[in-house]
């Protein structure tokens, strides 16, 4: 402005003036557009401008004042003025030089330290917070955001099973109906003193996140169907990912409809879903609408499209304690018996985070929520904190307070599958903290005590958002406003009442009743192992139960979590420097004896297999194993032969491996005359389909090891190379170079295992080492370098017959010299060896599996050793193996450990082993 003699002053009244018009011209004809993105930057502008006019004018009419009575003799009056004026210039002042987050950093980081829980936990398992991840569950190529919903992008089939295990969990029952009634009577109980479940003709309204509907449909739009305009769906920022938001899409939501429905038997005319506030975009209606016509998918405005209309209650429902504003509700919350609260993990660059309490600012029967947000921490504009800190008024805790908001709530639930980007109303983004790495967050989080929800998905954000990480720059404006202090405020408020600020008493409902406590507060001891204070042991405090429970660290205190050891455990130290095995000569420490119990087993006749080389597991637990016989299966109480079928091979068989996919649930099969993928229950009238030469272009009709990747993505190692299939085509292979088909007929394949993102692939060989694929951008399959003896790598040996990848990337691959851990992303660093000098019953590690409880389990053909991350401890035929030359391992859901020998199999857990031969 100086180097071209513009005076500031004249540019601050020329934007104030036109900033106040635009925002009366935008707004008053329809309210709602004050959240809008142009509205926010402009209302800063003409709020100050408007204070500067009202002030200026008051000091010039003080100043006036004082003059007149100064020449009237009227000392005390002239007096009285000018203080007025002078108050005018500091309001003026004050107001004017509002704090800037990005020139004046607040404190950041939460004031209560790690495991300090304040409050009661809710819920029928008080304080628990189930966690459920699966990186299948989203297509990481997939970069526009309003593709997610599309079946080949979110798959439906994981997100169901996700949901399933999630309830169940949470629950602690293991039956669906049962979890569900569960929760129903802790509900009923809680808010009634009724011990009852689910009564027909209750009604249950679920509220979901659609606040940009408003924003992005256009009149054209809602009168079409409430279909996003395909000028932005297939707009050139949209296909790059900078178009979209961070909203309820239809899978998680779907599968609850589902439950409710299919399982608990709710009536689908009385199941209602909605955002109050907004609309129901068309693709989210149209998912659910398909599958149950007769729910009642509501909308404000609209009765068309298959709306129902929503009208606003006749009277005043929440009351802000505060006592500057009260508001109404829409009937579908009034006259609903229940509410279940979808919400989104995403931060927010007013609130800091956005979750199911903030997913209430859309439950008001106002037209925008703008006169909510003077309570959160950045309350004039995006991103800059000016009412950051503690005991402060905080709306959100009224909301979760309200006997029709969160006190109506059966269960509380963060769709997590997409994690937003530091703006609530722009693009998802990808995440980079454990277990994340650089891919969709793949998440969800369900729990009764909202509360502890919300302190969990707090702790996630203010680790993925404190500045550390660099997100895409299409949603990575305010890369540290989670972790501003006094997001959780309003946390520590709805846990207890000595947080509240001075002067306020909570009470939304006006009852003359201060709130209880509304759940359970804390954060977790570190972002490495997630563990809160039930997690350790303790009485009180959240306990997060994470899907696979491999992903919450496990507090050890010198002892083994496997019982049942014999006495040859050793103790390793955990300083071993990388690149090399733990030192024979450092000091090991022997516990005493633990005696283990046997049960002997007979198979069903007329079943007889004794070698069981490879095994996995279904979603419904079935275990499943290729034998000299054929492939057998074992629901827990029948085994039972797979050989009726023509199409499915029943000798020469190598590998298998489990498959979900848009076909239902499958079974891949590595054999001599191709893959064969077939779909179960594996029966006479199965469908099968085998790969070979003639009907695909994998590179070998001899198959050897199979690996389900991500998405649609599946893996083949042949005696000639590495074959992959993705999205119904096969890759071109562009890997000769570092690996060429020579490598592979000279040094077979003998295992393979994917990353957890699913789009890299581990080969083991006989004799070259592990071999590092995967899949590039332009669907080829690119090699990387190998980990031998000649490479940059030094692992025991070129001979590896196993390989395990735990949930976290850690990697182990287990040789005829022992096995090799190497963890992290660089690969010449974090390598260490183990062999029967530090820890191994035997060198030959032909299996290598990770349980339940993050314990890595080898077997050899001594026996096997399991390591509890301090520990080795090893088990042989005298504990209870059926043999010592031990094949395949494998865990099933339920915590079991099967083990398969070359003389029939064992199953393991809490001391005890069952044989089967």
């Amino acid at each position: 402005m100086k180097n071209n003699h513009f005076p500031p002053r004249v540019l601050f009244i020329l934007m104030g003036i036109i900033s106040t018009i635009w925002f009366l011209v935008r707004v008053i004809p329809k309210p709602s557009r004050a959240t809008y993105p142009c509205m926010q930057v402009a209302a800063p502008f003409m709020s100050g401008f408007v204070i500067y006019m009202i002030s200026l004018g008051g000091i010039t009419l003080a100043l006036r004042k004082a003059r007149q009575n100064f020449i009237h003799a009227r000392y005390m009056a002239t007096g009285g003025f000018i203080v007025i004026a002078l108050a005018a210039l500091v309001f003026s002042a004050t107001r004017n030089t509002q704090n800037s987050y990005a020139k004046n950093p607040v404190k950041s980081g939460p004031d209560d330290g790690p495991n300090q829980p304040m409050g009661e936990g809710r819920g029928v398992n008080p304080g628990r917070v189930i966690w459920v991840w699966d990186p299948k569950a989203t297509n990481a190529e997939c970069v526009n955001a309003f593709d997610f919903y599309k079946p080949e992008n979110t798959n439906q089939g994981v997100v169901n099973r996700m949901v399933v295990d999630g309830v169940k969990k949470l629950s602690g029952k293991t039956n669906l109906y049962d979890s569900w009634n569960a929760l129903f009577h802790y509900f009923n109980y809680k808010k009634d003193k009724i011990d009852k479940g689910y009564t027909q003709g209750e009604k249950i309204f679920i509220k979901i996140n659609q606040g940009t509907a408003n924003g992005k449909l256009t009149d054209k739009d809602r009168n079409s169907g409430f279909y996003i305009s395909k000028k932005l769906t297939e707009s050139q920022e949209a296909k790059m990912g900078n178009a979209g938001t961070c909203e309820t899409y239809p899978n998680v939501v779907l599968e609850i409809l589902r439950e409710l429905i299919n399982v608990v038997g709710v009536d689908q005319k009385n199941i209602s879903i909605g955002d109050p506030i907004s609309h129901i975009f068309g693709h989210n209606y149209e998912a659910w609408a398909t599958e149950f016509p007769d729910v009642v998918y509501v909308d404000k405005s609209s009765s068309n499209f298959g709306r129902t209309l929503i009208h606003p209650t006749s009277k005043d429902l929440v009351y802000y304690s505060d006592k500057t504003q009260n508001d109404k509700l829409y009937d579908v919350i009034e006259n609903a018996n229940y509410m279940i609260n979808v919400a989104n993990l995403k931060p927010h660059g007013r609130a800091g985070i956005s979750l199911t309490a903030k997913n209430h600012f859309g439950s008001h029967a106002r037209n925008s929520a703008f006169h909510l947000h003077y309570s959160l921490i950045s309350p004039v504009s995006l991103g800059n904190p000016s009412n950051s800190g503690y005991g402060k008024y905080r709306v959100m805790v009224d909301l979760m307070g309200s006997r029709y908001l969160g006190q109506n709530t059966l269960l509380y639930v963060v769709d997590g599958l997409y994690g937003g980007g530091s703006n609530e109303t722009k693009v998802p983004v990808k995440y980079f903290m454990a277990p994340f790495r650089n891919n969709w967050s793949n998440s969800i989080f369900l729990s009764q005590d909202q509360v502890a929800l919300e302190s969990v998905c707090y702790d996630f954000l203010r680790t993925e958002w404190n500045g550390t990480f660099k997100h895409s720059p299409a949603n990575n404006a305010y890369e540290s406003i989670p972790n501003v202090n006094g997001v959780d405020d309003y946390l520590h408020q709805a846990a207890d009442m000595v947080n509240w600020p001075k002067g306020i008493i909570y009470d939304p409902d006006n009852s003359g009743k201060p709130m209880a406590s509304l759940g359970v507060h804390e954060h977790w001891n570190n972002s490495g192992k997630k563990q809160y204070s039930r997690n350790l042991g303790l009485p009180n405090g959240i306990e997060l139960i994470s899907i696979p429970d491999t992903l919450i660290g496990r507090e050890v205190a010198g002892s083994s979590s496997v019982p049942g050891i014999q006495s040859n455990s050793k103790a390793v130290n955990p300083k071993t420097e990388p690149n090399q095995a733990s030192s024979p000569d450092k000091p090991v420490t022997k516990q005493a004896p633990k005696k283990t119990s046997v049960v002997d087993r007979s198979f069903d006749a007329p079943f007889v297999a004794k070698n069981f080389h490879s095994a996995t597991v279904d979603d419904d637990n079935v275990k499943w194993f290729l034998t000299e016989a054929g492939i057998v299966s074992f629901d827990g109480k029948e085994w039972r032969l797979h050989n009726a079928n023509r199409k499915i091979p029943t000798q020469n068989l190598k590998r298998l491996a489990y498959d979900f996919s848009s076909f239902g649930k499958e079974l891949w099969i590595a054999t001599t005359q191709g893959a064969t993928v077939a779909t179960l229950p594996v029966d006479a009238r199965s469908g099968a389909t085998t790969y070979y030469k003639d009907n695909s272009t994998i590179l070998s009709e001899n198959v050897l090891a199979i690996a389900v990747g991500k998405g649609s993505l599946r893996w083949f190692g042949t005696d000639k190379g590495i074959s992959a299939f993705y999205n119904k085509k096969w890759l071109t292979c562009a890997y000769q170079r570092k690996y060429p088909e020579g490598q592979f007929m000279e040094y077979p394949i003998k295992a393979m295992a994917t990353s957890p993102d699913g789009d890299s692939l581990y080969v083991a060989t006989e004799g070259a080492g592990v071999s590092r694929v995967f899949r590039s951008n332009v669907d080829a399959i690119t090699g990387a370098s190998e980990y031998s003896q000649w490479g940059p790598i030094e692992i025991p040996s070129d001979n590896v017959y196993s390989i395990c990848i735990t949930p976290d990337g850690t990697q182990w691959f287990g040789t005829d010299m022992g096995v090799a851990r190497h963890s992290g992303y660089r690969t010449l660093e974090n390598w260490t060896v183990f062999n029967t000098a530090n820890g191994l019953i035997d060198n030959y590690v032909q299996s290598v599996a990770v349980d339940r409880k993050g314990n890595i389990w080898c077997g050899t053909k001594g026996g096997v050793s399991v390591f509890d991350g301090i520990s080795w401890n090893s088990f042989t035929e005298k504990d209870g193996l059926t043999s010592n030359n031990v094949l395949c391992i494998t865990t099933d859901r339920e915590g079991l450990v099967w083990l398969g020998t070359d003389k029939g199999i064992s199953s393991y857990a809490d001391g005890k082993f069952t044989r089967y031969r």
